[in-house]
């Protein structure tokens, strides 16, 4: 987050973010990390 530009964190609920839970829970159970690339 030292990059330039600017950023912004904002948090959202679970509830309101369930693809970004269930990705989140899968990547405990995987033996290797999760990335994700756009």
């Amino acid at each position: 987050m030292r990059a330039e530009g600017m950023w912004t964190i904002k948090h959202i609920p679970r509830n309101q973010n369930l693809v970004a839970d269930r990705l989140a829970k899968l990547s405990m159970n995987w033996k290797s990390s999760l990335q994700v690339f756009n």
